[in-house]
């Protein structure tokens, strides 16, 4: 199968003539193929390993994608870390051991609301504040010194968790492991984007993070159940099984190569190429050297352009294009929290309970293999299906779902069959949540340029988190029977305030689906209209693409 321009007829990438090759040294050779490389190939933007089908690059660059399977790793801790702030508040050990109030009814010792208000609070302001300082880590030292320096602040925060003996400590424990959680989220968004091995898989990619993430999740949950079961006294064992995930991201982290794309941005080309060549030397006629200069030829036209607009560092974010692709990055995760995340999501079993289903335990399993259905799908489908797609269509079908719940909400007598229905629209929606927040994510790290990912990823996730903290702080007043008493009818309130966002996904929402930074640069500078992003045929396709040598067609076609 032929993969991109027709092959040349020499099967190595190599351009020196056949006869001025044979009388040379091996050493003189290389500084040939070199030089003719620079010379011949410099012009290409784009790689023509970006045309194999979705099999082939699985096939071929298996290595790459076990690099980022290894590295979305750290999700499993961020899924399991939720888990256990919604369950552990079930052992009455922990309630004894942090209970700073008695029940004024029965005298039993409680968890005071100020208290668990402190510590979800502080947990939400320091993830944003991982969003926003940890890129600029990211961006001097490196990704993987990013990694390593979160790593450590998740493991401080577990260290707090297991001496904790009083309320003050657990707080600090929040904090350090809200600040860890947040400079994860942005960081691995960042690192899977820039490590995909071709932007032909970069969703599958970025689907593993979420894979995990809904993996660590579940897993927590059953785990915790099980352990409060056996000892609802003994808090502390799920503290402990905290940490084989810190010790397991560890050893993972120490073995992950640095981002080709950062040694590009710092100008250390010579290791920018042992890295590409690190990952992705078992791939037949792959040359490193050839796709290292695709990325730097990337970065320095966008250093170019930055320079040609006077951009300021940060502040570029805000500004004309950069300015626009920022909104871009924001706008879905933004519209996903108004379209009901935090009740439907937050407070799924509730809802379930009003519903009629009353087996919290059935009811967390049941939404937490929905999310590990759709992501597994995210991970085959998300590169073919595109991120248009199901970004606007499932969060319509999400806003329809609000509407239709709010409207059941009204029938007088419930019964069996009304409640059926309210549990299946709340299926989906959390089906179309998981599809379409699982196709934004990668759109966070793929909308911003190379230059500017780490501000944008980490701003456009800090906006969405501000923005679940506010909605977070007001749902528990609308649904509870002390206070607003909404209910259900609380659909009605988030379907009214994300209309708009809703209708303005459909004119906003890019299709970034396969196409590489330098394309993407390009239409974004061309400020093509975001609907036509897909079929939009690039000067990188048509001319900047490398050509594809006859070893790359034998190894797609084997």
């Amino acid at each position: 199968m032929s993969v991109g321009h027709p092959a040349p007829t020499t099967t190595e990438l190599s351009f020196a003539p056949i006869e001025r090759q044979a009388s040379l040294s091996d050493e003189h050779k290389a500084e040939v193929d070199h030089r003719d490389f620079l010379s011949q190939e410099v012009e290409a933007v784009r790689s023509a390993w970006d045309d194999l089908t979705y099999k082939q690059t699985a096939r071929l660059f298996w290595k790459g994608s076990l690099v980022c399977f290894l590295a979305a790793f750290s999700a499993f801790t961020d899924g399991y870390q939720i888990a256990m702030v919604g369950n552990i508040i079930a052992f009455d050990g922990f309630v004894k051991q942090f209970s700073t109030a008695n029940d004024p009814t029965t005298g039993a010792a409680i968890l005071a609301p100020g208290v668990l208000s402190a510590w979800n609070a502080v947990g939400s302001v320091m993830q944003w504040c991982g969003m926003n300082f940890f890129p600029i880590i990211s961006n001097r030292f490196g990704r993987k010194w990013c990694m390593i320096g979160y790593w450590l602040v998740i493991a401080a925060g577990c260290a707090c968790e297991t001496g904790a003996r009083n309320w003050k400590v657990w707080l600090l424990a929040k904090m350090f492991v809200g600040l860890g959680v947040g400079a994860m989220q942005v960081t691995m968004q960042v690192y899977l984007t820039e490590m995909s091995p071709t932007s032909k898989v970069r969703g599958a990619m970025l689907s593993m993070y979420n894979f995990w993430w809904t993996t660590g999740l579940f897993i927590g949950t059953v785990v915790i159940t099980l352990l409060h079961k056996q000892d609802a006294e003994d808090w502390l064992r799920v503290i402990y099984s905290e940490w084989s995930q810190v010790a397991v991201m560890g050893i993972i982290y120490a073995f992950l190569p640095e981002s080709h794309w950062w040694h590009a941005r710092q100008g250390h080309h010579e290791k920018g190429v042992k890295s590409m060549a690190r990952i992705n030397s078992n791939v037949p006629g792959y040359n490193a050297e050839l796709e290292y200069a695709i990325v730097r030829r990337t970065v320095e036209h966008e250093r170019a352009y930055a320079l040609s607009v006077k951009e300021v560092p940060w502040l570029s974010i805000f500004k004309g294009v950069n300015g626009w692709r920022t909104f871009l990055s924001c706008y879905e995760l933004t519209a996903a929290a108004f379209v009901g995340q935090s009740f439907l999501s937050t407070y799924v079993v509730y809802f379930f309970e009003i519903a009629g289903s009353t087996d919290a335990f059935a009811n967390t399993c049941i939404t937490s293999a929905l999310g590990i259905v759709c992501t597994i799908f995210l991970i085959f489908g998300l590169d073919v299906v595109g991120r248009r797609r199901l970004i606007t269509y499932g969060i319509s079908l999400m806003w329809f779902s609000l509407l239709l719940i709010g409207c059941l909400s009204l029938v007088k007598n419930q019964n069996k069959a009304i409640n059926g229905v309210l549990i299946f629209l709340a299926c989906l929606w959390t089906i179309c949540f998981n599809l379409a927040n699982g196709a934004g994510w990668p759109l966070v790290g793929e909308v911003s340029s190379s230059r500017l990912r780490a501000q944008t990823a980490g701003f456009a996730a800090s906006v969405s988190v501000a923005f679940g903290i506010g909605l977070g702080y007001g749902t528990p007043y609308m649904i509870s029977t002390a206070s607003l008493n909404w209910g259900l009818k609380t659909c009605f309130f988030f379907a009214g305030i994300s209309a708009p966002l809703v209708i303005g996904l459909w004119f906003v929402i890019p299709e970034t689906t396969g196409r590489s930074a330098a394309e993407l640069d390009e239409m974004f500078e061309a400020k093509i209209k975001p609907w036509r992003f897909r079929k939009y045929v690039t000067e990188a396709q048509r001319v900047g693409t490398s050509k594809a040598t006859g070893a790359q067609v034998e190894a797609a076609s084997a």
